[in-house]
């Protein structure tokens, strides 16, 4: 993305963006849908604030729901490893 879109984006989402790439480092799948292993708490101490921790959360299940609706419908969905991309993406830098 170029510097000048970055510059255009407000800051609650940039904060939002860049808690979302802290916390992906502790996302799982669990019984085949997301799970944040992290506690509101232990976010805070590594220093994302409280209400970030919650949108995040929300849009987590805000997805799970999304996922289990199209598995009704019959759909296979395929869940990437949030953490491992992660981790991919670090080590190509």
């Amino acid at each position: 993305m170029p510097v000048d879109e970055i510059n255009s984006i407000p800051n609650n989402i940039k904060d939002k963006r860049a808690a979302a790439v802290i916390l992906s480092n502790y996302v799982s799948i669990k019984d085949s849908l997301y799970s944040l292993d992290i506690s509101k708490e232990e976010a805070q101490k590594i220093g994302i604030d409280a209400d970030l921790y919650i949108s995040i959360l929300e849009d987590l299940n805000n997805s799970n729901r999304a996922i289990k609706e199209a598995r009704l419908q019959g759909k296979k969905i395929s869940l990437p490893n949030v953490k491992e991309e992660y981790k991919e993406y670090r080590q190509s830098l």
